[in-house]
């Protein structure tokens, strides 16, 4: 079975939480989604406003993403316009360690050579990634 991980920015991660589960059930692959599949007890603290980024444990947090890229196959990053250092972080990561990279960018920056040059595809929406990426490696 075909390991993800699915890097997004914050305010996206419902929306992406959704696109993921619906793959899940529909092809043979697992999704990583660092915001609810990492024990990440501080994501309701941050929304319930008790605790602020500031007081993560930064290194931890860090090492259990950059430890379930190493263990995936590949890694899905989206950008949609949102700012997300961790997702830009989390591709050259990826990048870095030779895990082909999958953007879906929906907000017109694909020409960008920075993001270009760290893909192994780039997509412009999940509806392309699905037919494209998803059908073809599962099939």
């Amino acid at each position: 079975m075909k390991r993800y991980y699915f890097a997004h920015p914050w305010p996206s991660r419902e929306a992406v939480r959704q696109k993921e589960l619906e793959w899940e059930s529909r092809y043979e692959i697992e999704i990583v989604n660092p915001f609810f599949d990492l024990n990440r007890d501080d994501v309701a603290a941050i929304d319930e406003l008790r605790i602020t980024r500031r007081q993560l444990d930064c290194h931890t947090l860090v090492q259990r993403d950059l430890i379930a890229i190493l263990s995936s196959d590949a890694v899905i990053a989206y950008i949609n316009g949102d700012v997300s250092y961790g997702t830009i972080m989390e591709i050259f990561w990826a990048w870095v360690c030779h895990k082909p990279v999958y953007l879906i960018i929906t907000n017109g920056n694909d020409d960008h050579p920075w993001l270009r040059e760290c893909a192994e595809e780039i997509f412009l929406s999940f509806d392309e990634f699905e037919q494209e990426e998803l059908q073809w490696q599962t099939a």
